[in-house]
């Protein structure tokens, strides 16, 4: 959660990164880690100096961040109004707006959730229901996780506290990254 300046100036920050250690491409976790696409040629220094600085952006930008997740593997046998990712949207979005009243941003709190053709139509709808009784809760948006730099700094978050939390549970001896 942060307000739009920080936003803005996040967005600047995290451009700029990626066009001067990033390849100036869009950010994604999976290849970033593989070394593969526009990360392929990056040196194991170059991969932990962009890494650093991505998280260093967020981290002086966005004051406040929170996740909730469920494992999707196996969505399509669940039926729609079951699946366990509109709990945690629903989730998300009433931390989103607890937050922002505890911190008393005179914003409204944004959404920005990955455009996934099987969930917008109900992802929107639990939207409109949660903002007609949350006065903190503005404007959902699903963009496409290439164009949305919201999105791309979520993949960093959720990728390293997902590796984080195996590595705690399979391999507690394990070096903790420094993210």
């Amino acid at each position: 959660i942060a307000s739009v300046d920080n936003w803005c100036a996040f967005g600047t920050a995290w451009w700029t990164a990626m066009d001067e250690d990033g390849g100036g491409q869009i950010f994604q976790m999976a290849p970033f880690e593989a070394r593969d696409q526009q990360f392929a040629s990056l040196t194991d220094a170059q991969h932990d100096k962009l890494l650093d600085r991505l998280i260093g952006i967020v981290n002086v930008h966005v004051p406040v961040l929170f996740a909730s997740g469920a494992s999707l593997t196996s969505v399509s046998s669940i039926p729609l109004e079951q699946d366990p990712y509109f709990t945690r949207l629903e989730i998300c979005a009433q931390t989103a707006s607890q937050v922002a009243a505890a911190i008393a941003i005179d914003e409204k709190v944004e959404m920005f959730i990955e455009e996934e053709k099987r969930f917008v139509g109900r992802a929107a709808e639990i939207m409109t229901d949660l903002r007609a009784q949350d006065k903190h809760l503005g404007p959902v948006a699903f963009p496409n996780k290439h164009e949305s730099i919201q999105l791309q700094a979520a993949d960093l978050f959720v990728w390293t506290a997902r590796n984080e939390y195996r590595r705690r549970v399979f391999n507690p001896n394990a070096p903790q990254h420094a993210a």
